[in-house]
């Protein structure tokens, strides 16, 4: 009786594990993986009034294009912008 439990624990298991790997492969076949477009823009900040409208109207022009921010870094007066939009 206890070898038919086992059996039956060890046979539902490997059911599972086969259903699953199956549902993963049919599922990668049909999401091909994502490629990335990636662009980084450095400004030199002088901080007037100006800068930051300017940089708005560049990165909404970038935004209707696809591009999305995903980073700032900046050192001293310079800061870098990385983009990143999907490719086609």
């Amino acid at each position: 009786m206890n070898k038919k439990i086992i059996f039956s624990v060890v046979l539902v298991g490997l059911l599972a594990f086969v259903a699953v790997m199956a549902f993963s492969q049919n599922n990668s076949q049909n999401n091909p993986p994502v490629c990335w477009e990636y662009k980084v823009l450095s400004k030199q900040y002088t901080f007037k009034e100006g800068d930051v409208r300017l940089f708005e109207e560049e990165a909404n022009k970038l935004g209707a294009q696809g591009w999305e921010l995903v980073s700032v870094q900046g050192y001293a007066r310079i800061t870098y912008h990385y983009f990143k939009r999907r490719l086609p």
